[in-house]
């Protein structure tokens, strides 16, 4: 009867086809079968392709350009084979002899027991039977192969674990797992078959390189698998929580990023994105806040230009900030829409709604239930249930997003009959509810800004600011009640704005470090009192205040948000080219590789001396 060819096992079953090994039917006079019976066990008789002969379906794994890794394989029609006895002789890949019996035996560590009868295969001590794995001819290289995840996996809240085999690990024999090339790794436990189980702990969100690493001695083989990992950020207990670690974290702004990611998609050229997360990584930087909206008709990068209308290109740049976001490890704080009028904003909403010349006082019919307020509940429910093209995911269900604003911001002085700030609460209450009741994943903020219409709940800090003269914050003026909006039970954490410019502060350093300080005192008090954690979003204009000033400021805010267990500072609007900067008079850059020391750059050192202070506090 004809001898067994064997395929080798050499890869997952679902990436890669199954092939045959063909063996003569039971009947030795007859080169043909005409069912299962006629074939011996473990093969089966194909009626198809191979029609009239017994085959066996293994898997394979394919040649490299010209040669087989293992002495006893040889290249056949692509594909390494062990070939047990037949033609295949010394020199030739495969094992000399024929028929497998007592005394036949198989290369030393590559079978049965001598005189066993077993069929060789890659496994066990020398000696201990076929089962794949250990074992291997002496001064032999070993080989690894990972089996699971596939390549390129996402695990969302939960450690990868990396599941495969080594072949030809003698006694004594290392293997190791190393992270991202942080050597030396650590070791794997390995089976006496050459299985192995082992979970990946510690690896950050982002994108991963894991390779297994086996020894032998100086001989070494090795396999690599790429990976993803995600958490959703999380509440618990009035902090942010990513994983099994409380989240801290200091940030950036940056407004330009989809009209960057629109002219890399469009334009082409340069990977300015890359550069970007490039040198927020550099800086320690782990959340980006940037616009979720672009409300403009006429804008070639509009999201929105028509009442639920979309332009697709400006969406897909959102698609690609978020996906770039994610492989970098970066979480987003994504805010629905404009506080002012720059991106098209409420004006263009009401000018949607029939008021073709909006007035200051018809921008309440924003706020108000109507058909202006529902046309923007309808797109925030477009935004939330988009399907990125980027990566496939839902914005709902896609983790590198921390949680949504619902307005960047909102400039709502004189919009009201009244200083109550009722009716800023009741749409901040209804539209929070939209975002919860379409998405279950994200955490949700007003995008307030800080104003409200009593200073008493603020106590020392109300006063200090009342009597510098600063009372306007906390007089109703701006139809915001700050503590209220922070207590809605849909609300999941506060942000306050700190501009100086904006709130008129003493155009000098020490004014605006101690006024900003009391500031954020103040509200980070009460937010920790509803057990909601405080993102802090600074703002500093070029203009307003020579670097000296603006630098003691952002020190002296970094040093209150420390000392107050603040959960996230956005430090300003961050660029990584002048020529990004749009007139934008509060910007800033940095780019990877830069001395961050270099006044140039601004504020580039205290935001990486901010984000070691605060990596070190991590437990």
């Amino acid at each position: 009867m004809r001898l067994p060819l064997t395929i080798a096992f050499g890869a997952l079953a679902a990436l890669l086809p199954l092939s045959v090994a063909h063996l003569g039917c039971a009947d030795e006079t007859s080169s043909d079968c005409t069912s299962d019976d006629d074939c011996e066990e473990g093969y089966r008789c194909d009626q198809d392709l191979f029609k009239g002969d017994c085959v066996r379906r293994v898997q394979v794994v394919a040649c490299g350009e010209s040669f087989c890794q293992l002495p006893y394989e040889q290249c056949i029609e692509g594909r390494c084979a062990e070939v047990v006895g037949g033609d295949a002789g010394p020199g030739a890949g495969g094992m000399s002899g024929g028929d497998v019996g007592p005394g036949a035996g198989g290369a030393p560590g590559m079978g049965g027991d001598p005189g066993a009868g077993g069929q060789p295969g890659f496994g066990g001590d020398p000696g201990a039977g076929g089962d794949p794995g250990m074992g291997g001819a002496p001064g032999m290289a070993p080989r690894v192969l990972i089996e699971a995840p596939i390549p390129g996996q996402r695990f969302v809240d939960d450690e990868p674990v990396i599941v495969g085999s080594v072949f030809g690990l003698e006694p004594g024999g290392e293997v190791t797992a190393v992270l991202d090339d942080e050597t030396p790794g650590e070791p794997v436990s390995v089976e006496d078959n050459g299985r192995f189980q082992h979970t990946v702990r510690g690896a950050g969100a982002g994108l991963h390189t894991l390779t297994i690493v086996a020894r032998n001695g100086a001989l070494s083989g090795e396999a690599s698998i790429d990976f993803r990992i995600d958490h959703f950020v999380q509440l618990r207990n009035g902090v942010f929580r990513l994983g099994d670690a409380d989240f801290d974290f200091v940030a950036v702004n940056a407004p330009a990023l989809p009209k960057i990611a629109y002219d890399q998609t469009v334009l082409g050229g340069a990977d300015q994105l890359a550069a970007f997360f490039a040198a927020t990584r550099a800086l320690g930087v782990t959340v980006v806040r940037t616009r979720a909206y672009d409300d403009r008709p006429n804008a070639p990068e509009a999201i929105q230009t028509g009442a639920q209308e979309y332009n697709e290109a400006g969406f897909a740049a959102l698609d690609l900030v978020i996906a770039r976001a994610g492989e970098a490890g970066v979480k987003l704080v994504l805010p629905l829409i404009g506080g002012d009028d720059r991106y098209g904003g409420i004006t263009q909403y009401l000018k949607w709604g029939g008021y073709l010349v909006p007035v200051p006082s018809d921008r309440v019919r924003f706020f108000i239930e109507g058909p202006v307020r529902e046309h923007f509940a309808g797109h925030v429910r477009t935004v939330l249930g988009r399907t990125n093209t980027v990566n496939g995911l839902r914005y709902a269900d896609d983790p590198t997003i921390l949680g949504w604003e619902l307005i960047d911001g909102p400039m709502t002085q004189g919009v009201f009959g009244t200083n109550t700030g009722n009716e800023l609460a009741d749409f901040h209450a209804a539209l929070t509810q939209v975002v919860k009741g379409n998405d279950a994943n994200h955490l949700v903020a007003t995008g307030d800004i800080g104003y409200d219409v009593n200073p008493s709940p603020y106590g020392d800090s109300g006063t200090t600011l009342a009597q510098a003269g600063f009372g306007a914050l906390f007089d109703g003026s701006h139809g915001a009640a700050w503590h209220r909006n922070v207590r809605l039970g849909s609300v999941d954490f506060a942000t306050l704005h700190v501009d100086p410019a904006r709130f008129g502060f003493p155009a000098n350093g020490l004014d605006w470090a101690n006024l900003g300080a009391a500031w954020i005192r103040g509200h980070a008090s009460l937010a920790a009192l509803e057990g909601k954690p405080l993102v802090v979003i600074t703002r500093m204009p070029q203009a307003a205040m020579p670097l000296d000033g603006r630098r003691q400021a952002l020190q002296a805010w970094f040093d209150e948000a420390i000392g107050l267990e603040v959960a996230g500072v956005v430090a300003g609007n961050f660029y990584t080219d002048p020529a990004q900067w749009m007139g934008d008079d509060a910007a800033w850059h940095y780019m990877e590789g830069g001395d961050a020391s270099d006044s140039v750059f601004q504020y580039a050192d205290l935001v990486q001396a901010f984000a070691a202070e605060l990596a070190n506090a991590a437990p």
